[in-house]
């Protein structure tokens, strides 16, 4: 099952030395994907991400 989810965040990048990427998801889409989840507290969702610009 694919689930999709579309909201606006600013991109912020992992002050270490890996260079991640990240996003914030706002609260509301977040409590969202728990729900159709199912999922806890303490979740990792790597995403595929189109990015415009």
């Amino acid at each position: 099952m694919v689930l999709q989810y579309t909201f606006t965040a600013r991109l912020w990048l992992y002050p270490g030395e890996a260079g991640w990427h990240f996003l914030t998801v706002p609260e509301e889409v977040a409590a969202v994907v728990r729900e159709d989840t199912e999922a806890g507290d303490q979740v990792s969702v790597h995403l595929e991400v189109p990015a415009a610009g």
